[in-house]
């Protein structure tokens, strides 16, 4: 196996081939001011591994101290918590959750899968009830909606004045 690495660009522009190869661990080069950075499989991959424990660390922290507190907020949406005030203050830095914080944000739709599981395991509980869930869910989405609509029209006027 050769450990070299070699990348080829053909510019459109001009007719120049440019060929680097390096044994490194990242590979960078410019080309009309633009930054390329090349990295092998493996530090890709670790560096979703870090990614992915600094997010389950956060999870975590936030299951400890709703059973430590005895708090009646779930783990998770403290973790949630914990993650904002880590972001805004800079101990944690974008940059060091984004790909896997792309990849759980691309596959959404997944997670809501146990929970509509969950409903169709216990509708023997829930159809004796089902106009109050409908009327809450109803109502609830028309109350999300408007705080949204009206938090999005404060924002804009603060930020365009």
């Amino acid at each position: 196996m050769h450990n070299k690495f070699v990348i080829k660009i053909k510019l459109l522009t001009d007719a120049y081939l440019y060929q680097l190869s390096y044994n490194v661990k990242y590979y960078t080069f410019n080309i009309a001011n633009e930054q390329i950075v090349f990295a092998r499989k493996g530090d890709m991959f670790m560096k979703l591994v870090r990614q992915l424990s600094i997010i389950t660390a956060i999870c975590f922290l936030g299951e400890l101290i709703k059973l430590l507190f005895k708090l009646t907020i779930p783990g998770n949406v403290i973790g949630m918590i914990l993650l904002l005030i880590f972001l805004c203050s800079g101990i944690i830095k974008v940059e060091m959750i984004e790909d896997v914080s792309k990849f759980l944000l691309d596959h959404l739709p997944f997670f809501f899968v146990p929970a509509g599981v969950g409903l169709i395991a216990s509708v023997a509980t829930i159809k004796n009830c089902w106009q109050y869930i409908i009327l809450i869910i109803f109502i609830s989405t028309i109350v999300v909606m408007a705080v949204t609509g009206v938090t999005i029209q404060l924002i804009k006027r603060r930020w365009l004045k």
